[in-house]
């Protein structure tokens, strides 16, 4: 899940059913996924239930494991078909636990319902928070909105400078200076990050401002990840309430690459009564020469649909400028196709079959000097099918024979080969 509406326990739309307590500010340090949502909890020792309603297209509900593995037994239900628990048996204590979820679902209305049994003596269940993403439909005033950058999302929208590397589960940077910038409409902003045991542990500062005001610090500490296989959903800060409506964020890095980076997995936006908005900031950008300089995030659904519509447009104009050439192409060559009559066989090939074209006729002529009879080249050296050879053909010295001693007519060297292709044929009237 890329992220969603998130529904605090506290939350005045859950019915609870059996004897349920409130928790706040406790288990801060239970496990690896930071504090309970806004510090609070739903505990309950015996059997009960929880119930939500919602319209949205998939869910996870949030928990927090006490004890482990003996932990209480609970089943999700959604609108009367149980939906198995995202995680049966827990090895290790902790908070946001994954209780159940599921995904794929149409856009709807539905009821999740968790029942939960809690033996004698056994630990207590403890419900924290449910997310889900709604429905277009759904109305987001006063919604608290965590947005997650563990995946790409097209919806969210953010500019950076200096060196940003993706690592799971969100973005970090090491490199002094570098800035994220984002722009949100909502009330207040909490920013979670992460860190593990290959960071650096000295510490490090960070700056965050809203709206161009000055500067508040905060600090980032990478000695909290070095006993565990990291600490993830960590507060880095968590702004004062804003007014109502649009805001600028722009987060700066003051540390090396000998410090703690700074990190990014999650914002967390409690929504005003104006619409969510994730759009980039316009603020000038300075370029750094990194392996990753200057990078604006922005992914718009409107511009895949234009992109493709265009790309359509352009591939149906190429067919028909091919369909036009070839046609035309076919067109030239009709124009220029010689009729079989009018074709005259090749010089000094004999074709005594061919037939000659209409309206031609060849006479037998001698030899003045020898009395031999010419052939139908020789006595008509002149013409080709009816029409007179330029003057180069019929003035070539390789074209005037004279005769031999035998009696037999020669030529100078070998003769003058004219093909088809370079003779143009006139048809007769």
């Amino acid at each position: 899940m890329v992220g969603g509406i998130l529904i605090d326990d506290t939350n005045p739309a859950i019915q609870y059913s059996g004897s349920w307590a409130q928790e706040t500010n406790t288990r801060q340090d239970s496990g690896n996924n930071g504090v309970p949502f806004q510090n609070s909890l739903h505990r309950v020792d015996e059997i009960a239930s929880l119930t939500y309603t919602f319209r949205d297209s998939n869910f996870i509900i949030f928990g927090s494991i006490e004890t482990a593995p003996l932990t209480p037994t609970w089943q999700c239900v959604l609108d009367g078909t149980p939906s198995p628990p995202s995680q049966a048996l827990y090895t290790s204590a902790g908070n946001a636990a994954q209780l159940c979820d599921r995904d794929g679902l149409s856009d709807g209305l539905y009821s999740i319902t968790v029942d939960v049994t809690v033996p004698s003596g056994g630990p207590s269940f403890l419900f924290d928070y449910l997310e889900y993403v709604p429905s277009d439909d759904v109305p987001l005033d006063d919604a608290m909105i965590e947005l997650n950058f563990s995946v790409p999302d097209p919806q969210i929208q953010f500019v950076t400078t200096g060196e940003w590397f993706e690592i799971f589960p969100g973005h970090t940077t090491s490199q002094g200076g570098s800035t994220f910038t984002f722009n949100f409409t909502g009330i207040s902003i909490t920013w979670l990050g992460f860190c593990n045991n290959t960071f650096p542990i000295a510490p490090a500062t960070g700056t965050y401002s809203i709206d161009g005001q000055n500067p508040v610090p905060f600090i980032l500490n990478g000695s909290i990840g070095q006993n565990t296989d990291g600490q993830f959903r960590q507060a880095f800060f968590d702004s004062t309430q804003l007014a109502a409506g649009s805001h600028v964020l722009e987060v700066v890095y003051q540390g090396t690459s000998e410090t703690t980076p700074l990190t990014i997995s999650s914002l967390v936006i409690q929504n005003g009564t104006s619409p969510l908005t994730m759009t980039p900031t316009t603020t000038d950008q300075s370029s750094h020469p990194s392996s990753n300089p200057t990078t604006t995030h922005r992914f718009s659904r409107i511009g895949l649909i234009v992109g493709c519509s265009i790309g359509s447009l352009l591939a149906l104009c190429l067919i028909v400028a091919l369909l036009w050439f070839h046609r035309r192409r076919k067109l030239e060559a009709a124009k220029i196709r010689i009729p079989e009559a009018y074709i005259y066989p090749d010089p000094f090939v004999d074709e005594p079959t061919r037939k000659q074209p209409v309206g031609t006729s060849l006479t037998t002529a001698r030899d003045p000097e020898s009395g031999i009879p010419l052939s139908p080249i020789s006595q008509r050296q002149d013409q080709v099918g009816g029409v007179p050879l330029p003057p180069a053909y019929t003035s070539s010295p390789l074209w005037s024979g004279k005769t031999s001693s035998d009696g037999k007519r020669t030529s100078k060297g070998r003769p003058t080969h004219i093909s088809r292709n370079s003779i143009r044929v006139k048809r007769r009237t």
